[in-house]
């Protein structure tokens, strides 16, 4: 049975993140309003894309003029004589075309399937497991022609889409990267003593271009995980892993479910406030043009019960552009709350933005003339000061109270089918013997959470780090940080509360000497309150899920659907741990 579901729920670029994680070879297939489309993969990389347009090999080639017509005629004439040639090969064998113009035809093929696709939120998919593709059926041999077999995530989904396992989780899904890193992992038989280790050097990285060859690996060591995240951060399309979260009373401060749209010529200043926003609970879009902005902006108001537009002021979108669009979002009625930005103090161009209907003005900071450090805290602030004032207006709306109720329920609602199809993932994609995904899958979900997350294995005598994400405070990463956590299962810490109570402990961190041990081994960031939720598989421990909110200082907010995701996926992690221990039983001949 294949995975099934919308994307409205689970954007295209997550999908494929989740193929490519699990190495399956399979079709993906996708219904949207514009067509039928297909993506192969070949054990999870990409191979091919299909569309009405660009069904095949020979049409790429054709379309991207990569070699003349007749020649490719020829060869297509050739081909129906020869059952079990691909079209690639024989194009090779007769040197029509050399393996680097073929191998850009396929990317750029790929590229013109995927590129549409990934920008649209509405539709449906389903992706159905083969045992593998013929050359024939794809018109070459991925394995032949790129040395990884085809095209990671991280070479077709880019252009500013986001992947969750992948940085949200970049500017938003979050982005989870697959690294492969060994470290030595003991058996929980084998009694094992605290140890303090220096973080290791982390390895070299991937050079860019053509993806490197991938030496199979022997499962015998630990994969720890490294998920490059913005933690708290949710995207546009409002993932499934986001559609967990459900403000509660305390929370209400965000009024989740509003929606953000943002003009703004500058990126950065862009990042900073969908970051702050997206915090927060909003929806939020943004961008550098004012035409796809303001067709949003007309879609919202005909929508949505309030809004909120954000409008920056250019060189390239001058003061008179900005306060004449300001006065026809205003002009079509609705309620929605209208943020000026303007790049200098004019107070003649503040009056005459308010005279258009502009409901908060406020100066953005010039970045050129800071150093980098003075930029990134000036981008914080302004865009937490831009969030302030925008909340302080909103908390005077009192028909926003009403409408919260309703998002309250539908909420729940959308919480419920991301649960399913969450649960439909671990049981159709995830192999349950692979360690290093179920890790991954684990930090990705809490990344929509929390600021910064440690997964930990219970391992015998000792807690074992298995990977991390968030702020260490200093330029060691967290997942190298947590590679070299191995706490004492015995005396006074927060996790043998937790594996006394088998309950989740939220609040203050007791200054326990295992408990500082452990802080301390996170990097140069404290934070004022903390949770750590058990992983349990039959009524035992194997783990645990520490989170804080250090970076920012915010509170823990409700996790009750993070809690619900570990108590699905306790079962899978102990299969895979098994899976684990009984190669290293192999590996060593026991």
């Amino acid at each position: 049975m294949g995975l099934v579901g919308r994307l409205e729920d689970l954007p295209l670029s997550d999908i494929i993140q989740i193929v490519h994680l699990s190495r399956r070879t399979g079709a993906l297939n996708i219904e949207t309003a514009s067509g039928t489309y297909g993506i192969l993969f070949q054990k999870g990389m990409i191979v091919l894309g299909q569309s009405s347009r660009l069904p095949d090999l020979a049409t790429y080639l054709r379309m991207g003029g990569v070699l003349p017509p007749e020649r490719l005629d020829q060869a297509l004439g050739m081909l129906a004589s020869m059952p079990g040639t691909s079209l690639g090969d024989l194009l090779l064998e007769m040197q029509f075309v050399a393996p680097a113009d073929l191998g850009g035809a396929v990317f750029k093929g790929i590229m013109e399937v995927l590129d549409p696709l990934l920008l649209d939120n509405e539709g449906t998919f389903s992706f159905a497991l083969k045992e593998g593709f013929q050359p024939p059926e794809l018109g070459y041999n991925p394995e032949d022609l790129f040395k990884a077999g085809g095209f990671p995530p991280s070479a077709i989904v880019r252009k500013g889409q986001e992947i969750s396992v992948l940085k949200d989780i970049q500017d938003s899904l979050a982005r989870g990267k697959e690294m492969v890193r060994g470290g030595d992992f003991p058996h929980p038989a084998q009694s094992a003593q605290p140890a303090s280790a220096p973080p290791a050097s982390a390895p070299p990285a991937e050079p860019g271009g053509e993806p490197a060859p991938q030496a199979p690996q022997p499962i015998h060591r630990l994969i720890p995980v490294e998920v490059d995240i913005v933690p708290s951060a949710r995207a546009t399309q409002e993932r499934v892993l986001s559609r967990f979260s459900i403000l509660s009373k305390e929370e209400d401060e965000g009024l989740a479910g509003l929606d953000v749209l943002i003009l703004e010529g500058d990126p950065l200043l862009r990042v900073a406030m969908k970051r702050m926003f997206t915090k927060h609970g909003f929806r939020v879009t943004h961008y550098n043009a004012s035409p796809a902005f303001d067709g949003k902006c007309r879609e919202i108001q005909r929508e949505a019960d309030y809004s909120v537009q954000v409008v920056g002021v250019s060189s390239s979108f001058p003061y008179e552009e900005a306060e004449r669009l300001v006065e026809e979002i205003k002009g079509r009625g609705g309620n929605t709350l209208t943020i000026v930005l303007h790049p200098e103090y004019r107070l003649d161009r503040q009056h005459a933005a308010t005279l258009r209907g502009a409901d908060l003005i406020i100066l953005k900071p010039d970045l050129l003339r800071l150093s980098a450090v003075e930029a990134e805290h000036s981008l914080h602030l302004f865009a937490e000061q831009l969030y302030l004032a925008a909340q302080k207006y909103l908390k005077n709306r009192p028909e926003l109270a009403e409408a919260r109720k309703f998002h309250d329920i539908a909420a729940r609602d959308r919480l419920n089918r991301s649960f399913s199809l969450l649960k439909q993932l671990i049981e159709e994609l995830a192999e349950p013997e692979d360690l290093g995904q179920i890790c991954l899958m684990v930090l990705r979900v809490a990344a929509e959470y929390l600021e910064r997350g440690v997964l930990l294995l219970h391992s015998g005598e000792v807690f074992l780090g298995l990977g991390g994400f968030g702020l260490t405070g200093d330029d060691i990463s967290m997942n190298l940080r947590v590679r070299s956590v191995n706490l004492s299962a015995h005396g006074d810490s927060i996790f043998a509360q937790v594996l006394e109570t088998r309950k989740a402990h939220r609040g203050k961190l007791r200054r326990t000497p295992v408990n500082e041990t452990f802080i301390t081994a996170l990097g140069r960031v404290y934070p004022n309150e903390v949770i750590l939720i058990p992983v349990i598989s039959q009524r035992r421990v194997l783990g645990f899920l520490y989170g804080d909110n250090a970076e920012f200082k915010r509170p823990i907010g409700n996790t009750d659907g993070l809690e619900i995701f570990l108590a699905q996926a306790g079962p899978v992690f102990e299969m895979a741990l098994q899976h684990h221990y009984d190669h290293q039983r192999v590996g060593h001949g026991t």
